[in-house]
């Protein structure tokens, strides 16, 4: 067990890393004020929120899943970023890599697609976003 396994709430305030040989998996995550958060391997964050001036990287080869979360601020993505039910975005997102979307979301929370990828999915943001 390593000492990633024992938290159970996390703050960031400042600069925090997520570089990892495992998969990481963090409960309850906080990035606050003008924080950044920088994820360099496999990361989940279980529940998590992304204040307005708070940001996240994450690397190229790198993948952070957000089931549940909500994001205010920025995340710039030039891996993979995956949510699932729950999540949602009054923030921006910067996609330079995989958004892998299972239920998309207006900021209003009310669910417009689910299960869309590729084509279809830059269609159907597209036509919510005119």
């Amino acid at each position: 067990m390593g000492a990633i396994d024992n938290i159970t709430a996390l703050t960031n305030n400042k600069t925090l890393n997520f570089k990892s040989s495992a998969a990481l998996t963090v409960p309850n995550v906080e990035n606050v004020g003008e924080a950044t958060i920088k994820v360099q391997s496999e990361t989940t964050f279980t529940v998590f929120t992304n204040e307005a001036k708070a940001n996240i990287t994450v690397d190229k080869d790198a993948t952070l899943s957000l089931p549940g979360t909500a994001n205010a601020g920025m995340i710039v993505n030039k891996g993979t970023l995956n949510n699932a039910n729950g999540f949602t975005n009054n923030g921006t997102i910067d996609n330079f890599g995989t958004l892998a979307v299972t239920t998309t979301f207006t900021n209003s929370g009310k669910i417009i697609a689910r299960g869309l990828h590729g084509e279809e999915l830059q269609a159907k943001i597209a036509e919510a976003v005119k």
